[in-house]
C-alpha cells in the first residue's frame, strides 16, 4: 500500500485516483471521517474494541454496549458528528445523568463514572485513529455529591460485646 495523504478532508492512498482504487478491507471507512455520527461510530467501536494490554472480556463488551445504548446514545442527537462532540456536550451529558428530575431516579456518583467510561474509551479510540484531535471526555468534571442517608440509617448497628452476648443467651436459653 502507498502512503496516506489527505484530500478534501478524507484519507486517500497517494497515487490513488478514485475511492474504487483503494483496497477494500474490514477496517477501512470509505466515508469521510467528518460524516460519521457519534451513534454510528460508537456502535461500530463497541463491536471491534480490543481493550488495553489485558484485553477485553465479552461481559465487559456487553456492559459497554448496554451503557452506550441505555444512556449515551439516547442523550446525544443521532445527527451529531463524532468530530463535533465538544467538552460542553460531555458536561451536559454528565449534568443530565446527575439530574434526578430528568432521569426519574438518582444515579450514584460511581454509576455516573461507570456510564461515562465507555463513551470516554470510544472517543479515545477516535482520537488514536485520527478522527478527532482531542478526546472531549478527558477532564470531564464528574460529580462528587454528599451521600444521601435515610433517617433509618442514623442509628449505628453494633455487635454485642462478650458480656452482653452471655446475658442475652442466658435469658433466651436458660439452662
Amino acid at each position: 500500500m502507498g502512503a496516506l495523504g489527505e484530500a478534501n478532508g478524507s484519507l486517500v492512498r497517494r497515487g490513488a485516483t478514485t475511492d474504487a482504487s483503494w483496497p477494500r478491507c474490514a477496517n477501512f471507512r470509505h466515508a469521510e471521517a467528518s460524516q460519521l455520527t457519534l451513534h454510528e461510530y460508537a456502535r461500530e467501536w463497541v463491536e471491534t474494541y480490543q481493550g488495553g494490554p489485558r484485553g477485553f472480556r465479552s461481559e465487559t463488551r456487553d456492559d459497554y454496549r448496554r451503557l452506550l445504548e441505555q444512556y449515551a446514545l439516547p442523550f446525544f442527537d443521532p445527527r451529531l458528528k463524532v468530530t463535533a462532540v465538544t467538552p460542553r456536550h460531555i458536561a451536559q451529558f454528565v449534568a443530565w445523568l446527575c439530574d434526578e428530575g430528568s432521569r426519574g431516579k438518582r444515579l450514584s456518583d460511581k454509576t455516573v463514572r461507570n456510564i461515562l467510561g465507555p463513551l470516554r474509551a470510544c472517543l479515545a479510540t477516535a482520537r488514536r485513529e485520527g478522527l478527532i484531535r482531542h478526546n472531549p471526555a478527558d477532564g470531564a468534571q464528574l460529580p462528587h455529591r454528599p451521600q444521601v442517608q435515610d433517617d433509618d440509617d442514623q442509628d449505628e448497628v453494633r455487635a454485642l460485646g462478650r458480656d452482653q452476648l452471655q446475658v442475652m443467651l442466658a435469658t433466651a436459653h436458660p439452662r
